[in-house]
């Protein structure tokens, strides 16, 4: 029911040539697990991970307390917006949800990274900050917004700290809605992505560790 979010390019892929041309926007990458929320056609509420729907009456355990607050703000959500109104958003259990270990986790658990209207497409930070107020919870924070020269200037923002606290952002997200990319027949807007390289030792550190312990024994301690 709800689309999956556009694929998000490494900087310097050729499917998005022209990411640095206009303005754009360079938000925090959250280390978190992507959760969508939004509105059918019927403004009946539904739910997704990153790769499948979410059932409410069979759920994924690893996102009940996303799914539990979702829930609680039904009727807010259909009365605030129209049908086919979608929220893209990283949900975090807890501080450490994957492999940085932020000193918080965001507000309600969900940060919102984008959201879809009909006609309108996807918006901007500053729609993102005020649907993140009516939702009750988080934006990803924006590190930048303007014309970036050549790629070195947005490298320099993958040295701050995170909105989470506690750790050097995972990486960044560059949104120009100036640009479009053909995916699978869409339109979408450019977006690209530099991950710190520190970032992707960690997680590759991490998961020889999680397949040298059992999957089994990592499944239990993934929940708080």
């Amino acid at each position: 029911m709800i689309p999956a979010y556009p694929k998000i390019f490494s900087i310097g892929s050729p499917y998005i040539p022209n990411l640095f041309t206009g303005k754009v926007e360079v938000t925090e990458k959250i280390d978190g697990s992507q959760f969508n929320f939004g509105l059918d056609s019927q403004k009946n509420v539904g739910l997704r991970s990153k790769g499948k729907d979410i059932y409410i009456d069979d759920p994924e355990k690893m996102f009940q307390k996303a799914i539990d607050y979702v829930v609680s703000i039904d009727e807010k959500i259909k009365n605030k917006f129209s049908p086919e109104t979608f929220f893209y958003t990283e949900f975090l259990s807890k501080p450490k949800h994957n492999v940085l270990q932020y000193k918080r986790v965001p507000k309600n658990h969900l940060i919102l990274f984008a959201a879809y209207f009909p006609i309108k497409g996807f918006v901007n930070y500053q729609k993102l900050k005020e649907l993140s107020e009516i939702l009750d919870i988080e934006v990803v924070p924006l590190l930048f917004e303007g014309v970036i020269k050549n790629v070195e200037e947005s490298k320099r923002l993958l040295n701050l700290e995170s909105g989470l606290g506690g750790e050097t952002v995972e990486g960044i997200v560059v949104k120009n809605y100036g640009q479009t990319v053909f995916v699978a027949d869409q339109v979408f807007p450019s977006l690209g992505k530099f991950v710190r390289e520190q970032f992707k030792e960690r997680h590759k550190t991490e998961w020889k560790e999680i397949e040298g312990k059992g999957k089994w024994q990592s499944f239990l301690e993934s929940f708080p």
